[in-house]
């Protein structure tokens, strides 16, 4: 027990040394080379290959981040922010879209449940309006908008179009890439290979923690002196060749040998060859760092896993490269499980102008969030991030008498899985024409303020504790003298009052009840 103590003491003494010498290595030879297939991650250099072993060395001697750190649920969970910039270019609705966002999102923490790393959406997406950034031809265009939009102590993911490149994505490890230290690097992401159900986001990011591909070196030349042998056993009988698992390839000894540099089925077609030693490779498809197909992978090796949590973690003595993730830790957030369900419009309700549409809808239980979105068709025409569970939509995007859906989706930062709610169908009908301007708080929403005569006056009364029949509502002229008496029977219903009596001038509206009572200006024209 001692003598392993002492292995491992000096296997991590090796580990930091090796990690202070990448870094610097790093940031003055770094440079993105294009790869074959549809990964456009740089190989790693000879700095990184020797932090893979120094961690695999102290690994072998007991240094185990994904099982020492076990707790009863499993490895110890590390929160990791995760920061998403969408470019849009002018035009066009060829972007990531939210809510492939939250589900790719949710899908990459399934993926990495494993290894205990959970990312979090760190605030909203950042939108980037420039469609010299949207079609990526070179590597210039992913340094200008990493240098310019990436933020401090998050994983910068950048959605764009990586088509003309041939790439669905690329990384770039620790210590590289466009930025300074707390802001270096991050994911380019092609928007097509981002949509839920594809493992490209968890590939690349793989490489943001350090991963290499299986096929590492070996690919090029498989029978060459220097690629990863399939053979395990490090006494093979001469003259065959003992094995080297731990300083080639991927420097991993628990992902088989592999050589396939291109994209690959997992079925019995996939490519065939044998390493030095005339043993036939036998790939592992399962691997998401490998080039097999997205429907086969489903996992990260032991090693792989013990080498992104060392590269977020570190040990004691010292600091993993992207330690500086940690901080600030993230909140307490519970999961949200269940979807929400539309209250208002309500189904068959009359058509709302277009330019005052009220939705109203349950609250998810853990949600801080509500995505709301509106489409016609296919079309969207608008989307809202909102903290409470109403929306008085007041803009220009929606057409006169027209017909459009609306779905709600709940979530908080650590839980995005949640379902958007069933799709609500309503119309509109013509805008108010003079104002867009009106009262809109916790109690009382009225609009407009301004109006033409004869123009409908609208009003919705929320969160207040009144008896049925008992919620008065006057509007009084310049001297005082109520002009206009209703009433309101139910708190959450629209309540359309006609204008017609009421001749041009200065009003105010009135609503009272027991001890509560708000009055606002109006100006009829």
């Amino acid at each position: 027990m001692i003598q392993l103590k002492s292995v491992l003491a000096k296997s991590i003494q090796r580990l930091n040394l090796v990690l202070g010498l990448c870094l610097s290595f790093y940031a003055s030879s770094h440079a993105q080379v294009l790869s074959t297939g549809t990964c456009g991650t740089t190989s790693p250099d000879p700095a990184h290959l020797s932090y893979l072993e120094a961690i695999g060395e102290a690994y072998r001697n007991g240094l185990d981040m994904s099982i020492t750190r076990r707790d009863s649920g499993g490895p110890s969970r590390i929160y990791i922010p995760f920061k998403a910039h969408i470019v849009r270019a002018p035009g066009s609705n060829n972007y990531m879209q939210v809510p492939a966002l939250l589900t790719t999102l949710c899908e990459l923490n399934q993926k990495y449940r494993a290894s205990g790393i959970q990312f979090y959406l760190k605030d909203l997406p950042n939108y980037i309006f420039d469609g010299s950034l949207y079609y990526h031809t070179g590597w210039t265009q992913g340094n200008t908008q990493m240098t310019t939009y990436n933020m401090s102590r998050v994983v910068n993911v950048h959605f764009v179009d990586l088509s003309a490149m041939g790439l669905c994505g690329y990384a770039t490890f620790p210590g590289s890439g466009a930025g300074t230290t707390l802001r270096q690097g991050g994911l380019m992401m092609s928007v097509p290979c981002s949509q839920p159900g594809n493992t490209t986001l968890a590939h690349e990011m793989g490489h943001y923690l350090a991963l290499p591909h299986p096929f590492e070196g070996t690919s090029p030349q498989p029978q060459g002196v220097f690629a990863e042998r399939v053979t395990r056993n490090t006494n093979e009988p001469a003259p065959r060749l003992n094995s080297n698992c731990a300083t080639a390839g991927d420097r991993f000894c628990d992902t088989p040998a592999d050589f396939i540099g291109n994209r690959w089925p997992c079925n019995g077609a996939a490519p065939q060859d044998t390493d030095i030693n005339g043993d036939a490779f036998r790939p592992d498809a399962t691997l998401f760092m490998s080039y097999s197909n997205d429907n086969c992978q489903n996992k990260f090796s032991a090693e792989q896993m013990n080498v992104m949590r060392y590269t977020l973690t570190g040990t004691s003595g010292g600091n993993g490269p992207r330690s500086y993730l940690l901080l600030p830790p993230m909140p307490a957030y519970d999961s949200v499980r269940s979807s929400t369900t539309l209250i208002e419009p309500a189904a068959g309700a009359p058509a709302s102008p277009a330019n005052w549409v009220y939705f109203r809808w349950t609250a998810a239980p853990n949600a801080t969030m509500y995505y709301v979105r509106v489409v016609r068709g296919i079309t969207l025409m608008f989307e809202r991030w909102v903290s409470d569970t109403s929306l008085l939509y007041t803009g220009p995007d929606l057409a006169s008498n027209g017909n459009y859906s609306v779905t709600v989706r709940p979530f908080n930062p650590a839980s995005t899985c949640a379902p958007s709610s069933p799709s609500r169908s309503f119309t509109t009908t013509t805008p108010f024409g003079l104002s867009t301007s009106g009262l809109i708080d916790q109690d009382l929403k009225v609009y407009p303020t301004i109006l033409r005569q004869g123009e409908p006056l609208f009003c919705k009364f929320e969160e207040l504790d009144w008896e049925l029949d008992a919620l008065n509502i006057s509007i009084r002229n310049m001297h005082g003298q109520a002009v206009l008496k209703s009433s309101a029977s139910d708190a959450h219903a629209l309540k359309s009052i006609s204008t017609e009596s009421l001749s041009p001038g200065i009003y105010t509206f009135e609503a009272q009840s027991g001890r509560w009572s708000k009055s606002i200006r109006l100006i009829v024209q």
